[in-house]
Parts: C-alpha cells; structure tokens; sequence
C-alpha cells in the first residue's frame, strides 16, 4: 500500500482509513500520549520515558471498535476532560442492514485513553452519501471536526461541531463556501487567523490546487483565493500549524517533481509559498506538522529510493527549511511517519514499518537532527498496525 496521498475521490481515501483504529496512553508523568493506530478492533496507550517500545499496550474493544464493515480512527484531540477519536466507518456493499451510504463519518470519546465510546453512529453520521472526518481540534464551540461529504457526486468540504465531542452537528453551508464545484476535501485544521483555518485541496482529477477555508468560530466559512494555490501541477495542503505569534504554516506537496511544498501567512487570508526545494527532496511530501521550542517539524514519507522511508524536515520560522539525515528515518522495507507532536520539549512521531507485516513505530528527538526509534516489531500485535496521530493530555 502506497503512502496516503489525496490524489483520489473519497472512495479510494478509504482505502487507508480502514486500517485505521485509535490509540490512547498513560505513564508515570501526569500526561497521557493517544495515537490512532492501524487495526480495525484495537487501540495502543504509551508511555513517556526513555524505552520507546516500553509503556505501549493495545486498547482492545471490538465491540467499540469494530461492528459491521470496517472502521478508523484517523485523528484525535483532548480537551481538559475529553478524548475525541474521528475517522470514517465504511460499509459493506452487500450488508444492507448497515448500509446506508458507502462510508459515515465516526466519532469515538474517552476520559482516559482506556475505555472508549462510538457516538453519533444512528443519528448525525448516518447519511445516504459517503462522508469521512480527518481532522479534529479543540476550538469554536468545543470540538471542531473536518473532513468530506459526497454532494452531487463530488467529495466536497464538511465541518461537524461538538460542545462536548459526545453530541454533534454538521455545519450548514448557507454561503455556499463548500458549494466548490469540484472534487474538494477539508484535510486538517487549526486554530489561527480570524478564528479557525482549514486546508485540503480542490480540482479535478486531472488537477487539483490548493485551498484554505476560514470561519471567526466553526459556523459561518469563507472560502479563501489566492494566487500561490495554483499551479501547472497538483498543489495539496495536508496539514497545518499556528506559531505562537500567530503566523500560519501549512505543508503538503507540489506535483511538478512531487516534492515538499510549504505556505505561510499571518492572518489566514493571504497566502505565500515558499519555493525551496531542490532535487534531494523529490518524491517526497510532507503529511504531518508541529510546532516545537525550535521551531517546527514536519515528517512524511520519501519513496524516492527502492522502497519508503521517513521523512523529516526542520525550520526555525516556517520559511527556511533543511532536510534532515539520519539512519533511524531509513533501513530494510518501508519506514514512513504519518503524525508529529511536541511532547515535554521533546518530538515525537509516529507512523509504521513494513517488513513482512505492517507494524507501528514510534520515533523520538530532543533536537529534530538526530532520531530513535522503536525497536523493530516490539509494537507489533496481531494483524497489520499503523499509528497516523498523537496527542498528550
């Protein structure tokens, strides 16, 4: 299986989003680290300290997780009190007690990371078209979820509000912001500019640019034009993040030689660019950012070589990028890092390893330069595993 590109219409998206579940963690520090990992009736919890495979345990509730058809967990986020899970359940075709639309979006709650609830699964999330979350955040009302919903057989951008992630509402498109009359999706979302910024992409199979969307609180959503979304090749925002003193820095990947593409802006609303990557970055993309003491990070995979390998890039501002080098990213099969956070000054990613199985992995660096890693297979449990998010609380 290839690494998780948006080149496709929602159908195919699900492809990597059934293999997706959730992990939750608790340690000996008061934080609780949660990754979404990939099976489909399990859930990972970790520790902090210095053994990278030690503290992991699998979560395992294949009545919570599992059911009818397939399901993934492909974010989550934590209020003060909430764990909130979201992703996509998909539907047999030929299960026509379940089947309502090819794919709901899904929600799952926690207070600990440990036991976990599926909300919404008979009500908000049950609609006759294809719908998936990617992305949720603490933000607007109380959570703020992203994601796409099929409207006149187009994958167009969709938002779900929650006050406390148990009960939730889509939001109504009145000013037409998602009406894009094209394939588009919300892929990620933060808080920043006029209240919230989403990113995702928008086009045609043949071409897709760029596209940020902007609301003062969840609600109301302006679509945003500008020029550095466009160009002679697909242009895809996946990810973006807010530096403390309210910049914005979004990442994805440029078609022309499929290699990092990066945008800044101060207020959401206008948008640069940043043109600086050279051949050593082709083949590559960035899929996950966070902001650290040092500035940020961003990893995703590189499949320039025979197979895949993680990818990492540092930057102090968001404007000057360096590629980072380091054997741990790298080694026989396919290592690739879906999700980044910054945990007690310290950076970790997390994502999978393919040897004859697939298997999570889990990456840390104080510095950005130089990684470990966990050892091979020590997270491996049964069936294919692979971490796409993390979280503390």
């Amino acid at each position: 299986m290839q690494p998780f590109t948006p080149r496709f219409l929602l159908s195919f998206t699900l492809v990597v989003l059934l293999l997706a579940a959730c992990g939750g963690s608790s340690g000996e520090t008061a934080d609780t680290t949660v990754a979404p990992a990939t099976t489909t009736t399990t859930a990972a919890q970790a520790a902090t300290d210095g053994d990278l495979a030690a503290g992991w345990s699998v979560v395992e509730d294949p009545v919570v997780f599992g059911g009818a058809g397939k399901q993934g967990m492909r974010d989550v986020a934590a209020s003060a009190d909430t764990l909130v899970a979201v992703g996509v359940a998909h539907y047999d075709e030929a299960d026509k007690a379940v089947k309502v639309g090819r794919a709901d979006a899904a929600v799952w709650v926690s207070s600990d990371g440990v036991d976990w609830t599926r909300v919404g699964a008979d009500s908000v999330f049950r609609e006759s078209a294809a719908q998936a979350m990617f992305a949720v955040i603490v933000g607007g009302p109380g959570f703020v979820a992203v994601g796409t919903a099929e409207r006149r057989h187009l994958d167009q951008p969709a938002v779900w509000l929650s006050q406390d992630g148990y009960s939730w509402d889509p939001v109504d498109d009145s000013s037409g912001a998602f009406d894009t009359h094209s394939f588009s999706q919300m892929r990620d979302v933060v808080v920043g500019g006029p209240g919230l910024v989403a990113v995702g992409h928008s086009g045609s199979p043949d071409l897709f640019d760029a596209a940020v969307w902007v609301s003062p609180d969840g609600t109301a959503w302006t679509r945003v034009t500008d020029d550095s979304f466009a160009g002679d090749s697909d242009e895809f925002m996946l990810a973006i993040a807010a530096l403390d003193d309210g910049r914005l820095v979004a990442v994805g990947n440029d078609g022309t030689n499929r290699v990092p593409s990066v945008w800044t802006s101060s207020d959401g609303v206008s948008w640069q660019q940043i043109d600086e990557f050279g051949t050593v970055d082709e083949g590559s993309e960035m899929t996950a950012v966070a902001v650290w003491d040092g500035g940020l990070v961003a990893v995703g995979p590189d499949e320039s070589g025979d197979d895949l390998d993680a990818a990492v890039w540092v930057s102090p501002d968001g404007n000057v990028w360096d590629r980072v080098e380091d054997t741990a990213l790298g080694g026989p099969g396919d290592q690739v890092m879906s999700g980044v956070a910054e945990i007690d000054g310290e950076i970790i990613a997390v994502g999978y390893e393919r040897l004859t199985d697939r298997d999570a992995v889990v990456w840390r660096s104080s510095d950005g330069l130089t990684w470990t890693r966990s050892p091979e297979g020590s997270l491996a449990t049964t069936g294919f595993q692979e971490m796409f998010s993390i979280t503390v609380t």
